[in-house]
């Protein structure tokens, strides 16, 4: 048994927003809440996709989910490594085990979906990494770090954040799709395409029925299938996002970690984003929130 930690007609509506406070959560602000997360008001919504191969995936087109990010190692050659999603108009949510010790300049790249493409897409430096300080690489527990933007995105009908769960989201049973430019099968290559895949969320207990068994903490969620296998994010897409639909998009998980890819018994494992609502919303005070 081999171990692989993963490096891993749409919606096209536009509404004139009002200016709201917001929490990460989607909720508005409360007054004392607004010096916490910053005092800011966006005129945006998060989640709305643009439209409607991670393996057993498909083909994404016309910048589906435009808050899906590439994450480049270095300056002149720059490699993809990770993906990452775009949670405001100055962060991005990625995986810890992506970033820690990563000496490397960091490019973060939006709405390129073709990456053989002369198209550069929206690209930006990273100003500040911050990953969880309980992070542990050995179990890979608390795998989420933040990327602060060395310039703001413009909010556009182009490009939005994804919306972040409320503390009670478990997703538990539910559809999400998981995204990236990772390998299209084990021990292939990486996609020049974003690709996207379907997968069942399951909860942590059947979780722990796989070859898991206990690594699965309550931080941590469980998404593929199970009995089949065929569909999951593999080397490349780690730090990228599995999302729910819940008429917007909701960041459900954070690729983190998977016994090889799309293998039976052994689903994807995400950090459960729901978990870590209060740190982010402590680590991003300056950034600016979309209304959900």
């Amino acid at each position: 048994m081999q171990f692989f930690v993963i490096f891993c007609a749409s919606l096209v509506f536009f509404v004139q927003a009002e200016y709201f406070y917001e929490r990460p959560n989607g909720t508005e602000f409360l007054e004392e809440e607004k010096e916490r997360f910053g005092l800011c008001a966006a005129q945006c919504y998060c989640g709305l996709p643009n439209v409607n191969r991670i393996i057993g995936g498909s083909l994404v087109r016309h910048n589906k989910y435009p808050w899906t990010a590439q994450l480049l190692r270095g300056r002149w050659h720059a490699r993809l490594f990770c993906g990452g999603s775009l949670i405001n108009d100055r962060y991005v949510l990625t995986a810890a085990h992506c970033v820690q010790n990563n000496r490397a300049e960091i490019t973060v790249r939006f709405l390129q979906l073709d990456r053989s493409s002369r198209d550069p897409g929206i690209t930006r430096q990273v100003a500040q990494t911050i990953v969880h300080p309980q992070y542990d690489p050995s179990r890979i527990v608390n795998d989420i770090a933040l990327l602060k933007l060395n310039a703001p995105i413009e909010i556009s009908s182009y490009i939005r954040p994804v919306c972040l769960p409320n503390i009670y989201d478990n997703f538990d049973n539910r559809n999400a799709v998981v995204a990236g430019w990772g390998l299209v099968k084990e021990g292939g290559v990486t996609s020049n395409n974003l690709q996207e895949a379907n997968v069942p969320i399951i909860t942590n207990q059947e979780c722990r029925q796989t070859r898991y068994k206990n690594k699965i903490t309550d931080v941590m969620l469980c998404a593929g299938l199970v009995q089949t296998g065929g569909k999951d994010a593999c080397q490349g897409d780690s730090g990228g996002p599995l999302i729910v639909d819940e008429g917007r998009y909701k960041l459900a998980g954070v690729v983190s970690f998977g016994y090889g890819c799309a293998q039976v018994n052994a689903p994807g494992v995400y950090t459960r984003v729901s978990k870590f609502i209060n740190w982010i919303g402590e680590n991003t005070r300056d950034g600016c929130y979309c209304y959900s």
